[in-house]
């Protein structure tokens, strides 16, 4: 009984651990010489096609960003809830002080759930 709740427990770790390596990156550039502290204020910029996601991707990315002492503006709370079109970013820069610009696309997500039927044992 003990080593079968032990393989039970030993499983469900394993299971756990390999869930949270799923996700990927496909693609990131930086360049060679940008170095954190030459950032002074970040305009995000996050394109998807659902304005609430948008918002909320924005404003977590603006938190991170802040608490890394990064001054950063979303793009939603400047340009407006449309999708932003490059001529409206590039048109508030050009008015702000904005000295770098972060732009993300969400691609979405893959949710897979399992379903194992109970079972009984006496």
């Amino acid at each position: 009984m003990i080593t079968t709740l032990y393989r039970s427990l030993l499983a469900s770790l394993l299971l756990l651990i390999t869930s949270c390596g799923t996700t990927s990156l496909t693609d990131a550039w930086q360049e060679p010489g940008f170095h954190r502290r030459d950032m002074g204020s970040v305009l995000v910029v996050g394109v998807t096609g659902n304005k609430t996601n948008r918002i909320l991707f924005e404003r977590g990315f603006v938190r991170a960003l802040s608490a890394k002492g990064i001054k950063a503006t979303a793009s939603h709370d400047v340009i407006g809830t449309a999708m932003p079109t490059r001529e409206a970013v590039v048109d508030f820069v050009r008015r702000s002080n904005i000295t770098h610009v972060i732009a993300t696309h969400y691609g979405g997500m893959e949710v897979t759930k399992e379903y194992v039927p109970e079972s009984v044992r006496t």
